[in-house]
């Protein structure tokens, strides 16, 4: 029976839950240059994440568009379009981006109690031309009804150790 209790841990630690892991999740922005519309925009990847409140990603910027832009990032409860959001309200933000360039800008914390993230561009008057963007947040993950998060790699590496641990006592 000593042998059931290493076994019971080990599939406890392989179902914790990891999800916000940094490095897992990455939220692209792009500013494309066949914007739908006139003026400037603002657009996620087509494979977006579905992100949750809570988690930590890695935030990624994509300028396609001739002209320079630097974008920020905060929750839509900060966010003010009609007047110009300040830049002093964002939880990150990138350098300049000149045209055809891409930049890593970092990771971002999710407020755990947000609804949406606002993106946009606070180069000249680009908010106001719509180069804005918002993002519809889910519930953080230990509310999801349904949390799919795999195993971190500490939880695996453990997991091994167990079983080679096991093993060798055969």
């Amino acid at each position: 029976m000593p042998r059931a209790v290493p076994l019971v841990a080990l599939l406890a630690l392989l179902a914790l839950p990891t999800a916000g892991a940094h490095g897992l999740i990455s939220l692209d922005l792009v500013l494309p240059t066949d914007c739908p519309g006139e003026g400037a925009c603002l657009a996620t990847r087509e494979n977006h994440p579905r992100l949750h409140a809570g988690e930590r990603v890695d935030v990624n910027v994509y300028n396609d568009d001739r002209r320079d832009h630097r974008i920020h990032i905060t929750t839509g409860s900060r966010a003010d379009p009609a007047n110009g959001t300040p830049t002093e309200a964002a939880l990150v933000a990138s350098q300049r981006l000149p045209a055809n360039a891409s930049q890593a800008v970092g990771e971002l914390a999710i407020p755990a109690r947000a609804d949406e993230l606002y993106a946009w561009c606070s180069l000249a008057d680009h908010e106001a031309a719509g180069e804005h963007l918002t993002v519809p947040l889910a519930a953080p993950h230990d509310e999801d009804p349904a949390p799919t998060a795999a195993p971190s790699t500490g939880a695996a590496v453990l997991a091994l150790a167990a079983i080679a641990g096991l093993l060798r006592r055969r």
